[in-house]
């Protein structure tokens, strides 16, 4: 009697188990042992259930990980935070491949490109302004200087371009006084005459 009530819960056990039902076939399986504690084939069951259930469960913390790196990643990509964009776009890559999140670290790689090419450009402006500015080619200077904080605010650009504005007042009071000078001197000459 007891190794038909056996063969019965595990027929149920794994009725259950076809059914998805891993809990359920786990506590089909036990209860089988109550009838028959010995039981090879209900402890095997028991077990490769487990382990089953054991890998279900880290799988779906594994895409659990997955959905919130590639939703950091997706959140610092679109605060233009894109070294931490990168990273956690490679993190994701790594628990899972998944093309949508590639072509995403490639927009980033792209944007990290761009922004070190934008960087490039800025400390050339920057450097040949400054440069300028020291050879008093103040027009000049204040060109590449204002191209340079279009693409990048600094503290020392604004700091020259208010020097660079200051010396072609001056400069440009200069030249009228000069221009009056010599149009007094003109006249005088002309009257001496």
């Amino acid at each position: 009697k007891l190794d038909s009530e056996y063969k019965s819960l595990l027929s149920e056990a794994s009725a259950k188990e076809s059914a998805n039902d891993i809990d359920g076939a786990i506590a089909k399986y036990k209860e089988a042992l109550t009838k028959k504690a010995t039981g090879k084939e209900a402890l095997d069951k028991i077990k490769e259930l487990e382990a089953k259930k054991a890998a279900l469960a880290s799988a779906a913390q594994n895409d659990a990980l997955f959905a919130k790196l590639v939703g950091e990643g997706d959140a610092a990509f679109a605060a233009q935070k894109n070294t931490e964009a990168k990273s956690k776009f490679e993190q994701a890559l790594k628990l899972k491949a998944d093309p949508a999140v590639s072509s995403k670290l490639d927009n980033v790689n792209t944007a990290l490109q761009a922004e070190k090419a934008k960087e490039a450009e800025f400390l050339a402006l920057k450097t040949d302004g400054l440069k300028l500015a020291t050879e008093q080619k103040w027009e000049e200077a204040k060109t590449k200087l204002t191209a340079a904080k279009a693409l990048k605010l600094d503290a020392t650009i604004d700091t020259k371009l208010a020097e660079i504005e200051a010396k072609l007042k001056v400069l440009e009071g200069q030249a009228k006084l000069d221009s009056e000078y010599k149009s007094l001197l003109s006249e005088a000459s002309a009257k001496e005459s």
